[in-house]
């Protein structure tokens, strides 16, 4: 064997290990994407287990894939199965023996906290994960000696959503919220994990017919309302591309109703659906984006940060509308936000995340009157008051860490003033405290957070 097929050998091999590293990309449990492939099948045969993603239309809606499409990206925009099947010698299956060996997923959430059976969500996720790969080529690794690089931007979130509530994530920049949201519209394949959407797990649905069937009950409002929307489209075309990509209605005068009916219950005018996007303020083209939602009668609306954008006055009467749509349809909400007083005004439950995963979940009353961990309480901290005027210093310090290389232990350990040596050394579960609230915390298990 000559050198360079030693090295080559040596570096598939250091590949091998990499990708059984990441959480999920190389094995799958039972009942995610990619389950019941053949114990050979590797990464790139799980993506393509026969279950196209939705994509955003050219309006920006969420459509069903073409066949064969996929949902898995990367950060950077590439397709991450693209990138497989360029490189099929980066994801040789490892041996049945390394396998075997594979300690089993240590779930994110305690037994204890586990809701008691009761009436069934809309939406429950469990225990979601999604890893992006952010490795260089092949080559430039094989040459500079080194190994895969993995951004676990989820790592194992799990909530719940009552049909009719409103369920708020909220947390700093770079945290997941956004990226949860397209793991449940389908934009991304999660690497691991179950979404079970009104009983159907999203990952076992294969059947072209009964996906779209599904997808058509939920639908997503973007964060930025004009790159949202097609510039050279009409609002009314806009609009009508729900209804006519799901087949609710092929008449063109029913569809044009539709659309008129939809303006007038955003605060519209029917007349507006001949202008084009550019022609309303960033208020108003929120407001197109809410019609949009509603073209196809979606019982669940992922929201991700739609009144970021907007001015103040404007938030009011966007997230006012959003309340007034809710109760008058009895719709459900994912509210994905930064803003705190915004998730007070919408959410009936809050979750905190921190680099990927849940910090803490509680009523919104409980979550803002006694926040129990440390991350919240910074959080809530930074809202302007007279009364913590000058205790910002102490309480808001270091960075948010760097998602590829994140501490071991508790993510938040560098920046908490409760960390201990179990804290740098040992993950916490999510853990039930009563009242609904859920912790991840091993200063409040051990009762140090009084201190």
């Amino acid at each position: 064997m000559s050198i360079i097929e030693r090295a080559l050998a040596k570096a598939k091999q250091e590949d091998r290990v990499a990708v059984e590293d990441a959480e999920g990309l190389a094995h799958q449990p039972t009942g995610v994407v990619g389950a019941g492939l053949p114990a050979d099948a590797g990464p790139t045969d799980a993506a393509f287990a026969g279950k196209p993603a939705p994509t955003e239309g050219d309006s920006g809606a969420i459509v069903p894939a073409p066949p064969g499409g996929s949902g898995l990206a990367r950060e950077d925009g590439a397709s991450v199965c693209e990138a497989l099947v360029q490189a099929p010698q980066d994801v040789s299956p490892p041996p049945a023996s390394v396998q075997a060996a594979e300690p089993e997923r240590r779930s994110a959430i305690a037994p204890d906290a586990r809701p008691a059976p009761s009436v069934p969500p809309l939406l429950r996720v469990e225990d979601l994960h999604c890893a992006f790969d952010v490795s260089k080529p092949f080559l430039n690794r094989l040459l500079e000696g080194e190994p895969r690089r993995w951004l676990k931007a989820v790592d194992g979130v799990s909530f719940e959503i009552p049909r009719g509530e409103t369920f708020a994530l909220v947390g700093e920049s770079g945290c997941g919220k956004s990226t949860v949201a397209r793991l449940i519209v389908g934009l991304y394949e999660p690497s691991a994990g179950r979404i079970v959407f009104d009983g159907h797990d999203l990952a076992r649905v294969t059947r072209s017919a009964e996906r779209q069937k599904l997808r058509r009950r939920f639908q997503m409002i973007f964060q930025d309302p004009y790159a949202s929307l097609n510039p050279r489209w009409r609002v009314e075309r806009i609009i009508a591309e729900p209804i006519r990509v799901f087949g609710l209605e092929r008449d063109a005068r029913k569809i044009r109703v539709r659309v008129a009916e939809l303006l007038t219950q955003v605060g519209m005018s029917p007349a507006d659906g001949t202008k084009y996007p550019h022609e309303f303020s960033g208020g108003q083209r929120q407001r197109i984006c809410i019609a949009r939602a509603l073209a196809n009668r979606p019982e669940f609306l992922v929201c991700d940060e739609p009144t970021s954008a907007l001015d103040v006055s404007v938030q009011a009467q966007i997230l006012n509308l959003m309340r007034d749509l809710q109760d008058a349809l009895g719709l459900t909400y994912l509210f994905i936000s930064h803003d705190l007083a915004v998730v007070r005004h919408m959410a009936n439950r809050v979750g905190v995340m921190y680099l990927g995963r849940i910090a803490e979940i509680a009523d919104s009353r409980t979550l803002f009157a006694g926040p129990r961990h440390p991350y919240t309480r910074m959080l809530l901290a930074t809202i302007p008051s007279l009364a913590m005027r000058g205790q910002r210093a102490d309480l808001v310090r270091g960075e948010v860490p760097n998602p590829i290389t994140p501490p071991p232990g508790c993510s938040f350990h560098p920046r908490c003033a409760l960390a201990n040596e179990r804290c740098r050394r040992e993950a916490p579960l999510l853990r039930a405290l009563g009242g609904g609230q859920q912790v991840a915390c091993h200063a409040v298990e051990e009762g140090r957070d009084h201190e």
